[in-house]
């Protein structure tokens, strides 16, 4: 009966350690996407054409550049400037 507790004992360890290693190195495996697979969105809480639309858009211009990926300004005037 000892026997067979350390032989679930050991079967156990085993098993938690390949539940752990294999998603590991099949995570290395496999290359990394391009991050954003999309273009970037920043999300303006005024209508468009205003001080604060202003100032995104110098953001998102240099941060296009930076980047190299494309950053697009999205107005979402209402809700009382909540939903940005």
């Amino acid at each position: 009966m000892m026997r067979a507790l350390q032989l679930s004992a050991v079967v156990s360890r085993a098993s938690a350690v390949a539940f752990t290693v294999i998603p590991l190195i099949s995570a290395a495996a496999t290359p990394p996407d391009t991050f954003p697979a999309r273009p970037l969105r920043i999300i303006v809480p005024q209508s468009a054409g205003g001080s604060t639309d202003l100032a995104a858009r110098i953001v998102t211009q240099r941060l296009s550049d930076a980047l190299g990926q494309a950053v697009v300004v999205d107005n979402r005037p209402g809700a009382g400037s909540l939903n940005g």
